[in-house]
């Protein structure tokens, strides 16, 4: 594990934890653009810059950051403050802190944000975060959620398997037209129709809540903490289905008393129907949360 020491923590914003520090919403995001750009929680603008310059971006979707195997920190503060609109991101981390001093108006610890959904496939647990604090005031809340997994992949497109059959080719005219004594020719028959497209893929399994253990000491009391929640990671929906297979060709229209003519082909037969989308993704698992007081649990 690495050991983070800070001698401070006072905030009251969200804040996003990248590479063993706590940064805004604002680094967080241009993070998920230029991900070697952060270095040791501070965001390079010159690096970002060069990227452009040389049109090298990395193309990353929504929340990749996320989806990058989770680590294990200790992070040690002799002093956290959060006021009633802070919020800190743990991001499925291993987190452990110990803070000698915590102030907390209403201040949340959270794993994820709400609906944060994996870009790779199934979503990550909340981590496992614990907490030792020697002296607080105030209240805390936390909640313990599960990263919701990604759509399953849409059907594949069709391939000529998926085609529909050629049209029969139509009649020929037969016989002597000045002896009245003919067959009509006819156009060809339309073509099959398409067969139906691939089904989708099944969607990603919604991420754990992770484990939360929180130690207080009788003198911290178990008052400090207003509210502990857990919200599982949501399975992804299932993949749409696939686009159907192409109408079969008409059939050859007859000919024409050989004369090198011939009636019209037929018409081209219908498209297939889409594929089935795909199952959804399971959800994830509520895990445990307990707080200890004293060395005396009390779990959910």
């Amino acid at each position: 594990s690495k050991i983070v020491k800070e001698a401070e923590l006072i905030t009251n914003e969200e804040l996003y934890f990248l590479e063993g520090r706590f940064v805004t919403e604002k680094v967080f995001a241009a993070t998920l653009q230029h991900p070697d750009c952060l270095k040791n929680g501070v965001y390079s603008l010159r690096c970002a810059a060069e990227y452009e310059k040389t049109g090298q971006d990395q193309e990353r979707e929504g929340n990749e950051v996320s989806s990058d195997l989770p680590k294990t920190y200790d992070l040690r503060f002799a002093q956290m403050s959060l006021g009633p609109d802070a919020v800190l991101f743990t991001m499925g981390n291993t987190v452990r802190m110990h803070i000698e001093k915590l102030q907390s108006e209403g201040g949340r610890i959270e794993t994820f944000p709400q609906d944060f959904t994996s870009t790779k496939g199934d979503g990550l647990s909340g981590g496992n975060l614990s907490l030792e604090i020697e002296a607080g005031n105030g209240l805390i809340n936390f909640m313990m959620r599960g990263e919701n997994g990604r759509p399953g992949k849409r059907g594949a497109q069709p391939d000529i398997s998926l085609k529909g059959s050629s049209g029969l080719p139509g009649r020929d005219v037969t016989g002597s037209i000045s002896e009245g004594a003919f067959t009509l020719g006819t156009v060809g028959e339309p073509g099959g129709p398409g067969l139906q497209g691939y089904p989708g893929g099944a969607g990603y399994k919604g991420g754990d809540t992770g484990i939360l253990a929180v130690s207080l000491s009788s003198a911290t009391g178990r008052n400090l903490i207003r509210s502990v929640k857990r919200q599982v990671g949501k399975g992804g929906p299932g993949g749409q289905g696939g686009k159907g297979g192409q109408g079969g060709e008409g059939g050859r229209g007859g000919s024409a008393l050989g004369l090198g003519k011939y009636f019209d082909s037929g018409p081209e037969g219908r498209a297939g129907g889409s594929g089935i989308d795909g199952p959804s993704g399971e959800n994830g698992y509520e895990q445990i949360a307990c707080m200890v007081v004293d060395q005396i649990s009390n779990c959910l």
